[in-house]
């Protein structure tokens, strides 16, 4: 029997940072998904040692295929991959129409390699989704808060860090989709961004996605000539809102 041997020119090769993979399986270990995340990172390498640079711009549906998964599935994962800081995506496209993202991998952050991870004396239950590191609000750390600010689900400063954290996990990730699409094209427009739960917008968002779940970039740029042309459902003192869109669609 023979080994594999070193790599060479003549056999490719990639490389990951292991304490990265030991973060993420601390981070994924709690909800069952630590192979899928694993993968999702394996093929972000993968991709990262094709293209011989740490940042690459390619298609979400391409990293879901090296990473053998659905894109619900990585598009779900990435997100977290973000908060963890061992991924930075830029987000590419204008005028409500997104192309593919540039994604930068970063190397482990501080908070993750082995003197940052406490390890649970005989007794105590391990914390292995490492939430106590994911949960930081952004308030310690001021110098990423124009990043924060700037992201499609955001907040005002100033918010309660909790609710700044948590409102996101009471919507399914089709509806997050949604907003993030929203906040985008016409909150970037001046309309008030979508921050915050609220039951009623989840209720049209179910309505509207279990008979159209399409054409919500369509939709939005329709809605954005409507308001600019005067359309009076549109520019009343509350008119501006992602529920108003959806209500007003959904009625007819």
């Amino acid at each position: 029997m023979i080994d594999r041997g070193t790599p060479t020119r003549e056999r490719p090769y990639g490389w990951y940072e292991k304490a990265v993979r030991h973060a993420i399986r601390e981070v994924f270990d709690a909800d069952g998904q630590k192979a899928s995340a694993l993968g999702l990172y394996d093929a972000l390498c993968e991709l990262a040692s094709n293209e011989q640079s740490n940042t690459f711009t390619v298609s979400h549906d391409k990293i879901a295929t090296f990473a053998g998964l659905t894109g619900k599935t990585s598009k779900r994962i990435m997100p977290t991959f973000e908060k963890m800081e061992i991924i930075h995506v830029r987000r590419n496209g204008s005028d409500g129409l997104q192309t593919s993202s540039t994604y930068t991998l970063l190397p482990c952050p501080s908070k993750f390699l082995p003197q940052g991870l406490k390890v649970p004396t005989q007794g105590q239950k391990p914390k292995s989704d490492v939430s106590h590191v994911l949960n930081k609000s952004s308030e310690e750390s001021p110098e990423k808060y124009t990043e924060i600010k700037n992201a499609p689900f955001s907040v005002e400063k100033g918010s309660d860090s909790s609710f700044r954290r948590n409102w996101t996990k009471r919507y399914s990730e089709s509806e997050l989709e949604v907003i993030d699409l929203y906040n985008r094209t016409c909150g970037q427009l001046g309309w008030r961004r979508a921050n915050a739960y609220s039951a009623p917008l989840k209720e049209f968002l179910c309505l509207y996605l279990s008979t159209e779940g399409e054409g919500w970039e369509t939709m939005f740029r329709v809605t954005i000539d409507e308001r600019n042309a005067g359309r009076r459902e549109y520019c009343t003192p509350m008119g501006n809102k992602l529920i108003r869109i959806l209500k007003v669609n959904y009625e007819g």
